[in-house]
Parts: structure tokens; C-alpha cells; sequence
């Protein structure tokens, strides 16, 4: 899509009023005022366009979707962000102890107006294909065309075709009392507090103490106006599927229920354990909370009775109104949605909601061996609770069993729950050893090792991803019932990370004060080295199954995909039938992919009653030229869960060296030049990242991107003059 250019304003400030009082020398005052504001807005085109975007999935020519007309949902997307803070703080040394105490009340505003479904959009299985029922040509079409001019009773996608006006998909936002556009603009306000008081305790020469105690008040966002609708049933997220179909979107006057006990208490200790300044003891406790973002919760401004993002699908036996500017159709009862006639997406928060908080953990012993030669020791962990994570809730294993393939939500009166909630904990824990030489006889350097192990339940609130882009995790749960399998190594976790900086000047003709000294002698070099295990890779499939696959012994159509729980989502996780996890490796360039079978997955599974020749057709018809044999489908019937648990692989190495050489010329007594050479990548080695991990893909196993500076060595040649 292009030809509608788009203009992005973005525009912020910071500002800042601060007043210091020194009462005496051990008693000050400091109190400020300040304001921040964030404004970003798009506008495509002038912003007015009421043509719906066309999209046209062109399936029966190798899947090139096409689409034309402004983009939906992006037409306007604008955000203006205030926020207000007033903070009072007084430092106070007593004796031995150095107090401050305070607290600070910030008033924060959110102008967003992101209308999703504007100006709507309609999707076509193809460029051409057959006439609805009953149309002017007779009725040995597919689908059917109603009287009222709207189309529906379309069984598969490829049927529909944009030659004949004929779309079996529709999405628009409306106001779900009158059926009219709806109105996404949203006035969204809070209001925050805390108040803490720290203890800086110098007990002995050898013994300093850190105390301190924080409160924190996060107020739960609501709309100026009362325009603001979630689920306020605390029972949810729940697993039953007669919980899920209760659940119902009503008004509320904030997005959850305002906590006021997160007190985050917090400790340091620093000992001299032989009072020589050579050996230290240093170690720490503390909790931190935070305010989730905004986009976890600002996004509940599509939800009805104030709005719905309504999708029609012909395929599942909804009726499609074609028209421009896009509608419901007469048919439409206002406040009938969510009902029957209509199924809406809903983005709501737990109610329950509680902050998210981080517990840091410190234990180190410094050792200092010579003058300038310094050995720390040190454990690092933390604890992260209450962490978002992104569900779909309205769904449950084996909805999706039955002949036909469609899908049976629990709650019909939604397509599903955008849930975000905050049930996700992580655990860090690492040692590191390092060793720092201060400069002396002309050389410096710092090398520091890290063992670190980081497990959780989900890495990414939104891509599930270990990197910005693509090719890595799913970030829904494979099952809503069994969460504990989800727990595993996270996405950013290194298990190994090395790095290594010195400085040295080359001695060579250092002292020497002729022309050759002076040109030889003096130089510097520098390297800068890090390397760090590979992280961890989700292997999964998005195939989804579909009519026309190999039969089960139920006359179930054999799922080949991903959705083997049959909960509607195609993302678990295969069977492994390889040796051992250490022998799938390639040892290859990672390019050319990582494992010893880089094929997509192929049809059939062990243990169904399917032949050879049904397996065979299967494949072909799926383009699978070579199933592969690591991975394979789970055997038996109806919902099934493969034995590949998340995050079981890893990818590439990463190993990256730069290095400079650099010289200072005097030129008078206030005037030198510094020249300098670097070289980028200087072992000329690529790493390699986004390891296409969905067995679905051509590409399986291969990997996608170069990071950083390591596509190719790279020269840089300077000089400057300093005066």
C-alpha cells in the first residue's frame, strides 16, 4: 500500500523550577515544580478519507496479499502525554547518620485519540473467482447473496473474490449504542504519590549502614468524562470455560482498583573486614515498584459500550454489508453488540491489578592484590513479580475438535480477550568475577566474567521476541491450562558473557625526542572485546490444519499444524525425536541454518491411523518437499501437546572485537593533534541473529539477521586538532 503520505509532529519538552534553602550546614531544603509533555502525531493523508482499506489475500497466486486505500486503524494516531510533579526534600546530618526525607505528587494526563477500525477495511480471498448464490447469473456460485444486498454463508475464504464485489471479511468501529462511527478520542488521567525516608549510618571506621523505606501510591488510570469500560470481575484471568462465557465488558470508573501498601523496604552494607582498606564486604537488598506503561491499558478505549471493533466473517456465518463508506448494515440493532449479530474485540486490564515490583539482591568482596590491581567477586540477582503478560482468554484446550474446524469460543460474545494481566514472575541470579587494573606503567584494563541463569514465564509483553523484529517467540501460551510448561529459560538469557577493555602505549621509541620518536614512538592502543553465549530459541508451528488433510479415526481432519490442543491458536510446540538436545546442532553457518535438518514440518504424526499415501497427498499439497525428522507432529487423537518444552534451544554465539591505535602531536606548547585509526569488527567475523524458529517457514532453523557492526570489517580514519 503507498500513495498516501503520511505526516508524523512530534514535539516534547521538559521543564523544571528548583529552590535549594541551606538552613545550616547540616540541614537543607530542596523543593521542585516540573512539567513534562510528549506529544506524537500521525496523520495520513488529510485525515478524512472514508474509503475502506481493500485487501486481497490472493491465495490461489502463492499467497501475495495485496491491499490499496488509506491504511485501518492508522488514518489518526494521535497521543499527547502531560504530567505534572511536585517533590519536597530535606537532608538532615545528625552525628553519625545523614537522613533525607520526602515525597513527591505527580498528576499525569493522556490525550489519545487511535480510532483502530477508521475508515474499516473489507478482505477478499482473491483477485477473481465465482458469483454468491442467487446473483444475477444464476446461483451456481458459493455464498450466498441476501436479500437486503448483504453477503454471507461464504464455507472457505478462497471463494470470495473482489472481481464480483464479493469480500467474506469485514472490520469497522462503531458506537455500539446507534451503530454509527465511534468516537476513540479519550481523556485519561491519573494521579500518583510517595514518600520515603533513607539512613545513611556510618556505625564504625570499618561499618557503614543504608537504610531506607519507600512508599508508593500508583493510581489506576480513568477517563475525564466516564467514557472507559473494562472487566471488573476480580475472579479473572479463570481457566473454566463457564467463567470465561460470564465475562462481560460494563462501565468503571478506573481500569482497576488503586493499591496503597507497596512499601519497597531497602538495605546496603558496606564492612572493611580488616580495617586496611584493601578488603571490602558489600551487600544489598531492595525492592523497586513501577507503574505499568500506558499501552498495557490505554488501548481499553475500543471496548464497548463507547466503542467496538466489530469483525464480520462470512467464513463462520456472519453477514458482510459491502459499502462505501464501510457499514453494518440495516440489520444492525442498536445495542445488540456484543451479541449475536456481531462479534467484538475487546482490550480490558485485570482488575486485581497489582504493580509490578523488582527485588535486587548484591553480594560482592573486593580485594585489592597490588596498588593498582583490584579482584571483586560478586552475586547479582533479582526477583521480578507481578509482571505483565498479553493473554487471549477466551479460549480453552480442544474448542476447536470437531469435524468442521470451527472455532468454538467459551464466550461468544467476543473474538477474544486482549488481556493483559500482571501473573508473570522472573528470577536472574549470576556470579561475576572481575579484575581492574588502574593505569599504570601504561597499560589499564578491566576483564569480567558473568555465570547468569534467567528463568520466567514469558520474555516480551507484546512480540515474545529476543530482538526487534521477527523469528523468534510466540507470546500467547501454548495452553491457558497448563502455565507451568511455559516455564523455562528466558529470551534474554546469556548463560556465558565475557568482556575484556585495555589500554596500553606501545613503548616502542616512547622516549625518544627526534623526528622518529616523534612520529614512531607514543602511540596507543586500544581494545574493546565481548562475547557471550547464544540465547535461547522457541521452536513452534504456525501451520494451521484445515479441510482436506488426512482423516483421524474419528473423521477428524488430521491436524498437521500447530494448534495441536485445537485451542485456535497455531503456536505449540512439536515433538522431538532426535538423540539429544547437544546433537540437532548443524555446526554450519547459521545462515544456512543451525540444526541437522533445517525442513519444514510435514504431515502425518505417530500413531494415527493414516497411510502413507494420505500422508503423502497431504505433503504435496502443503508444498512440504522433505518433512523433517527432528521435529515431528504428536501422535493420538483430538487435543495433544508435542514433548518440546519453550526456549530448549540456543542460538549462535556472539564474539566481537574492536580495536584502535591513536597518537597525540604537540604542536606548539597549547596546540596538538590527535590522529586515530579504528577497525570495526576487526576479526572480520559475522554474528549471526533471528533464528527463524517457526517450523512452518521455508526458512526454519536459518537465520535472518547480522548484528550490530559484524556484516564486515570496517576502517576509520581520523584527525582533530585541540586547542
Amino acid at each position: 500500500m503507498g500513495g498516501i503520505p503520511t505526516v508524523n509532529t512530534n514535539n516534547n519538552h521538559n521543564l523544571s523550577l528548583v529552590e535549594t534553602h541551606i538552613f545550616n550546614p547540616a540541614l537543607l531544603n530542596e523543593f521542585t515544580v516540573a512539567h513534562n509533555r510528549h506529544l506524537a502525531n500521525s496523520v495520513e493523508g488529510n485525515g478524512t478519507s472514508v474509503s475502506p482499506e481493500i485487501i486481497i489475500d490472493a491465495a490461489n497466486y502463492g499467497s501475495n496479499q495485496v491491499g490499496f486505500g488509506p491504511y485501518e486503524g492508522g488514518l489518526i494516531s494521535n497521543f499527547a502525554q502531560d504530567r505534572w510533579q511536585i517533590q519536597d526534600n530535606v537532608s538532615w546530618t545528625k552525628g553519625t547518620h545523614s537522613f533525607k526525607i520526602g515525597g513527591s505528587w505527580q498528576y499525569g494526563i493522556l490525550y489519545r485519540n487511535w480510532d483502530l477500525g477508521l475508515p474499516g477495511y473489507y478482505e477478499f480471498g482473491n483477485t477473481t473467482g465465482p458469483l454468491p448464490q442467487n446473483a444475477v447469473n444464476g446461483d451456481g456460485g458459493k455464498g450466498v447473496l441476501n436479500p437486503n444486498g448483504s453477503i454471507g454463508n461464504i464455507n472457505d475464504s478462497n471463494d470470495s473474490n473482489f472481481q464480483h464485489d464479493f469480500p467474506y471479511y469485514q472490520e469497522i468501529a462503531i458506537d455500539t449504542h446507534t451503530g454509527k462511527q465511534a468516537n476513540a478520542y479519550r481523556h485519561y488521567a491519573s494521579k500518583d504519590m510517595n514518600l520515603f525516608f533513607n539512613d545513611e549510618w556510618k556505625v564504625s571506621r570499618r561499618l557503614t549502614l543504608n537504610l531506607g523505606l519507600r512508599w508508593e501510591r500508583y493510581g489506576a488510570p480513568y477517563e475525564i468524562n466516564g467514557v472507559l469500560s473494562t472487566f471488573t470481575d476480580k475472579t479473572l484471568p479463570c481457566l473454566s470455560q463457564t467463567c470465561i462465557a460470564n465475562a462481560v465488558v460494563t462501565p468503571a470508573p478506573a481500569f482497576w482498583v488503586t493499591r496503597n501498601n507497596d512499601f519497597a523496604p531497602r538495605i546496603g552494607i558496606a564492612y572493611d573486614v580488616f580495617g586496611t582498606g584493601r578488603t571490602s564486604v558489600r551487600a544489598g537488598y531492595g525492592i523497586s515498584y513501577d507503574r505499568i506503561f500506558d499501552n498495557v491499558w490505554s488501548n481499553g478505549a475500543w471496548n464497548p459500550p463507547f466503542y467496538g471493533l466489530v469483525d464480520f466473517d462470512a467464513t463462520n456465518g456472519d453477514n458482510i454489508s459491502y459499502a462505501n463508506p464501510i457499514a453494518v448494515g440495516s440489520s444492525y440493532v442498536p445495542d445488540s453488540l456484543p451479541g449475536a449479530r456481531g462479534r467484538v474485540s475487546v482490550r480490558t486490564v485485570e482488575y486485581n491489578l497489582k504493580d509490578a515490583s523488582v527485588q535486587n539482591m548484591f553480594f560482592g568482596v573486593e580485594q585489592q592484590l597490588r596498588q593498582n590491581l583490584l579482584l571483586r567477586v560478586s552475586y547479582q540477582g533479582s526477583l521480578g513479580r507481578h509482571l505483565a503478560q498479553l493473554k487471549n482468554i477466551n479460549r480453552d484446550d480442544g474448542i476447536r475438535y470437531n469435524k468442521t474446524l470451527a472455532l468454538l469460543r467459551p464466550n461468544p460474545l467476543y473474538t477474544g480477550f486482549n488481556y493483559r494481566s500482571q501473573d508473570v514472575t522472573s528470577s536472574y541470579n549470576s556470579m561475576i568475577a572481575e579484575l581492574q587494573k588502574r593505569f599504570s606503567s601504561g597499560l589499564q584494563f578491566q576483564f569480567s566474567y558473568t555465570w547468569s541463569k534467567l528463568m520466567d514465564y514469558d520474555s516480551d509483553l507484546f512480540t515474545g521476541e529476543t530482538r526487534n523484529g521477527a523469528f523468534s517467540n510466540p507470546y500467547y501460551f501454548v495452553s491457558n491450562r497448563n502455565r507451568q510448561a511455559e516455564h523455562a529459560a528466558g529470551s534474554f538469557d546469556h548463560t556465558h558473557a565475557f568482556k575484556l577493555n585495555f589500554t596500553y602505549e606501545i613503548p616502542f621509541l616512547r622516549d625518544q625526542q627526534r623526528l622518529v620518536g616523534k612520529v614512531l614512538g607514543g602511540w596507543q592502543l586500544s581494545t574493546f572485546y565481548q562475547g557471550y553465549s547464544g540465547h535461547p530459541l522457541e521452536v513452534y508451528s504456525s501451520r494451521a490444519a484445515k479441510k482436506g488433510d488426512a482423516l483421524d479415526a474419528n473423521g477428524f481432519p488430521e491436524n498437521i499444524g500447530g494448534d495441536y490442543n485445537l485451542d485456535g491458536l497455531a503456536n505449540d510446540h512439536p515433538n522431538f525425536t532426535g538423540s539429544n538436545f547437544g546433537a540437532v546442532y548443524s555446526g554450519h553457518s547459521p545462515a544456512d541454518g543451525i540444526f541437522t535438518d533445517n525442513n519444514p514440518i510435514g504431515c502425518g504424526a505417530a500413531g494415527q491411523a493414516t497411510s502413507a499415501a494420505a500422508i503423502a497427498a497431504c505433503n504435496k499439497a502443503n508444498a512440504v518437499v522433505t518433512p523433517n525428522q527432528l521435529f515431528v507432529n504428536p501422535g493420538g487423537y483430538g487435543v495433544r501437546y508435542g514433548n518440546l518444552g519453550r526456549n530448549t534451544f540456543r542460538g549462535p554465539w556472539f564474539n566481537g572485537l574492536n580495536s584502535s591505535l591513536s597518537k597525540n602531536f604537540h604542536v606548539t606548547e597549547h596546540v596538538r593533534l590527535q590522529v586515530r585509526a579504528e577497525a570495526i569488527n576487526f576479526l572480520n567475523h559475522p554474528n549471526f541473529d533471528g533464528i527463524n524458529t517457526n517450523l512452518n517457514s521455508s526458512t526454519f532453523g536459518r537465520a535472518q539477521i547480522l548484528v550490530g557492526d559484524s556484516i564486515a570489517r570496517q576502517f576509520q580514519f581520523g584527525a582533530r586538532f585541540v586547542f
